[in-house]
């Protein structure tokens, strides 16, 4: 079941995964807050061109060519209307599948039939169901939708949802597991404009390489043969790439998992308490500064990251009262 959940995530993640440079230059834009009409103008068309791209390349991942333009097109609608990424999701599957099952249908046809089934057949198809769905969407479903959106908006769910999202986030660095709640947090943020859980997922995921560098610093003689790997992990980190801590827990995973979990908990607790959102799923350190209360989710990192070197430099002794103090 998990493996087939991973599966599927794959292909949201590698519609993110395309648009993390754009996204990256828009928070760069953002963050620079220039009058300069022309940056404005340019960073606006900027932001019309994320969910084009996204659709794009998670339907070109579940089912190749044919799926680019429907992606494109499903995505600028989906823009144009103001939607969330959960119905361009959706949308993006059932094409995705369908266009495979096309296929499967014209497999054994003549390849001059199979050129004009892709070319043509499959593409005007999906745009056409792709639209339907989404006017049915924008007129029908999304006003039902605001007690869904009202219930995670709560500021009390929202702070122990988010905990726990962060958390799970170190669980098994990258792994499905991890895959599952970046996409929760990549879904979250039609519950409105700007995402806590997004923020706090973030953050949760910025922790373990960052330990690492930290403690790192502090212990340079734990780390002689492999001190460049572990220096490597601040750009990691603040690039919001869990998978750079992996190299360091091989002998205690499940140790390393405990404490990692509870300094991602930690940085997603305070993330969440004070409300820091981001409009980005991606991003890390490059996108911070477009964040509300973004000093705020730096110290939620910071904190995060330090609240649990006691236990990974050998002082597990003063790890409850530090973490308590940390607290």
């Amino acid at each position: 079941m998990i493996k087939k959940i991973d599966e599927n995530i794959k292909h949201i993640n590698n519609g993110i995964a395309y648009i993390i440079p754009l996204l990256m230059i828009i928070g760069l834009l953002t963050a620079t807050n220039s009058n300069n009409d022309t940056l404005i103008n340019i960073n606006e068309y900027l932001k019309y061109g994320i969910y084009p791209l996204f659709g794009a390349f998670m339907l070109y991942s579940i089912s190749d060519r044919p799926g680019i333009v429907p992606g494109v097109v499903v995505g600028i609608i989906s823009s144009y209307l103001g939607l969330s990424y959960l119905p361009l999701i959706i949308i993006s599957f059932i094409l995705g599948f369908l266009i495979k099952y096309i296929q499967i249908i014209f497999k054994n046809t003549p390849i001059s039939i199979k050129t004009i089934t892709s070319m043509v057949l499959i593409p005007t198809i999906l745009v056409s169901l792709g639209y339907l769905f989404l006017i049915i969407w924008d007129s029908y479903i999304e006003d039902h939708m605001i007690w869904f959106y009202n219930v995670f908006n709560n500021k009390y769910v929202t702070i122990i949802l988010s905990t726990i999202l962060a958390s799970i986030m170190a669980y098994d660095l990258g792994g499905p597991i991890n895959k599952i709640a970046f996409s929760l947090g990549v879904i979250s943020l039609g519950l409105g404009f700007n995402s806590i859980y997004m923020a706090a997922i973030m953050a949760g995921g910025m922790i373990p390489p960052l330990a690492i560098a930290f403690n790192a610093t502090i212990n340079r003689k734990k780390y002689i043969d492999n001190k460049k790997n572990a220096y490597l992990n601040y750009l990691n980190g603040l690039l919001f790439l869990t998978e750079g801590a992996l190299e360091f827990i091989q002998k205690e995973p499940k140790k390393f998992r405990v404490f990692f979990m509870i300094g991602s908990a930690v940085a997603g607790l305070i993330v969440s308490f004070f409300g820091v959102s981001t409009v980005f799923p991606h991003g890390g350190i490059l996108i911070v500064f477009s964040m509300e209360k973004w000093h705020l989710f730096i110290l939620a990192i910071l904190v995060g990251a330090t609240v649990i070197q006691p236990y990974i430099y050998k002082l597990e002794v003063w790890y409850l009262l530090f973490f308590l103090v940390m607290i």
